[in-house]
């Protein structure tokens, strides 16, 4: 009998490829996306940490705090928006990867499937080979016992 070979196993080695990518871009989307949290909780430490407002001071000092104050504030806004968009990059990229893995998972299984198919078949073919070796010998040994 033939040696098994799976008919798609071109296509099943593009989609490990595929399915390799995704992996990456997925890992490079979850780091994307810890630099952006941490970039937030420093804009929310260093609006937390602005200087405020203390009793009585010159217009000049209440507008460079005023300034410093709503400079942080915008880039925790700044920040906050860069994090969310790249939640939304890494679940875009958590979803590429399923669906790459859920590709690559079905040709996995449809080759286990045919190679078992292959196995049986040539356990079936073995048998029978054997069965007609014995059926050919028995027939040799009545020709011989009726001569």
């Amino acid at each position: 009998m033939k040696r098994y070979r799976f008919r798609l196993a071109a296509v099943l080695r593009v989609r490990r490829i595929v399915e390799e990518k995704a992996v990456l871009a997925l890992a490079g989307a979850r780091s994307g996306a810890e630099q952006a949290a941490a970039a937030e909780h420093a804009a929310e430490t260093r609006y937390a940490n602005a200087p405020a407002s203390e009793g009585p001071m010159n217009t000049a000092t209440y507008l460079t705090k005023r300034a410093l104050t709503e400079a942080a504030a915008k880039s925790v806004v700044t920040a906050r928006q860069r994090r969310v968009e790249a939640e939304l990059v890494l679940d875009g990229a958590r979803q590429g990867w399923v669906e790459a893995k859920g590709r690559v998972t079905g040709l996995e299984r449809l080759d286990e499937r045919r190679r078992e198919e292959h196995w049986q078949a040539s356990l079936r073919a073995e048998a029978s080979a054997a069965d007609e070796l014995v059926m050919a010998r028995h027939a040799r040994a009545i020709e011989e016992d009726s001569e």
